[in-house]
């Protein structure tokens, strides 16, 4: 498997984002809910999207598997690259996000590790990522390096095309943006996300066959039990 965001195998979860104090709700729209969570001392609250996408979990990992693609629904995002991927479990990533003038370009190198949880009650895959020093991707003249970038996509498995995905953000763009203006421009972030990669998902279903017919387990040709991180077919006693 080419990608480090896509490890399919059994990993204890990690301590979340979610997890650090209460939410209180922004708005909802569309379906999907958008809250924040304030955090003592700092300006800037965390953010978190909910939303349920009618689609197969495997077509969502596959569009989050392409890494050079991202730019098509991540806002503001002009280019994202693989540095390196050491294992299924982990990728390093350079992004830069565009913004209009008189604002500078953001850039960041990001750490992206990702753990699975498979019960029979539960089937879920969830993606971190978190700013990174990179020997390679030294700051730019006239860009300015993201301070603080924390990510987190909860993939929890609804049906054979019904995914439930939570995104929480907690990013500090630096510079010398308005902090007012920042706040408002981050409050549409969360929604954003969820709807461009719902909108992404349609545009590519059936472009990443491969893919599919490698790890969905209703096409594999080995049986669903045998495939690392499966989930029961429909159908199937868990």
């Amino acid at each position: 498997m080419r990608a480090a965001c896509l490890g399919l195998v059994l990993l204890p979860t990690a301590p979340s984002l979610a997890d650090e104090g209460p939410w209180r709700h922004l708005y909802t729209r569309r379906g999907i809910r958008v809250e924040a969570q304030d955090v003592p001392g700092r300006d800037l609250p965390r953010l978190r999207g909910k939303g349920v996408l009618q689609a197969n979990l495997y077509e969502l990992l596959a569009v989050l598997d392409d890494v050079p693609n991202h730019r098509t629904w991540v806002p503001r995002l002009h280019r994202s690259i693989a540095l390196r991927r050491p294992s299924p479990l982990e990728l390093w990533m350079y992004v830069r996000f565009r913004f209009p003038w008189p604002a500078s370009d953001r850039d960041s190198v990001l750490h992206v590790e990702v753990t699975r949880t498979l019960t029979a009650t539960q089937h879920e895959v969830v993606l971190k990522s978190e700013r990174a020093e990179w020997a390679g991707r030294p700051a730019i003249d006239g860009v300015v390096r993201v301070p603080r970038s924390r990510a987190e996509a909860r993939l929890r498995y609804l049906g054979p095309q019904q995914t439930q995905l939570t995104y929480l953000v907690d990013i500090d763009p630096g510079g010398s943006l308005p902090r007012f203006l920042v706040r408002i421009l981050q409050e549409d972030l969360p929604m954003q996300i969820v709807e461009g990669l719902d909108q992404r998902i349609r545009q590519t279903r059936g472009r990443y066959e491969d893919f599919r017919n490698r790890w969905d387990p209703t096409r594999a040709s080995t049986p669903p039990g045998n495939i690392p991180g499966a989930p029961p077919s429909p159908g199937s006693t868990p």
